[in-house]
């Protein structure tokens, strides 16, 4: 997604809702998470990290994930996942992805189309070009 970002600078714009999936057993922990890296400014990094460590944040603990996140205040970190204001903004990034009828992860949706599932740098390249026409 980085490429297409820096591609397209200015034209198009990234939002990111959390959707846990119910058969996911950390997508929750993981999605509250991020809400709590984004709010220390380091979200892409840990996004990313996501990706990197997949097999093993089942063994993660918090502290963990702040710090392949980059965090310099874990102790923030944690309180932060515990918050239940953090948890609402969590839930209702769920419901609307419901709403929407989102099925999967992930799902974009670009120029009111919604993508579902993984794609090529090429593939989105392709739909964003075409969305900006």
């Amino acid at each position: 997604m980085d490429i297409i970002l820096k591609r397209y600078n200015g034209q198009v714009a990234l939002v990111v809702y959390n959707f846990s999936l119910k058969g996911h057993v950390h997508a929750y922990k993981l999605a509250v998470a991020g809400v709590c890296t984004a709010l220390q400014n380091r979200y892409e990094t840990y996004y990313n990290s996501i990706f990197d460590y997949q097999d093993k944040y089942q063994e993660m603990n918090l502290s963990d994930i702040a710090r392949v996140a980059g965090l310099k205040d874990t102790i923030s970190f944690i309180n932060c996942t515990q918050n239940k204001a953090i948890a609402t903004i969590v839930n209702n990034e769920i419901e609307v992805g419901k709403k929407i009828k989102v099925e999967g992860t992930p799902t974009l949706i670009i120029d009111g189309k919604m993508i579902v599932g993984v794609q090529t740098i090429n593939e989105l390249d392709d739909l964003v070009k075409n969305s900006l026409n």
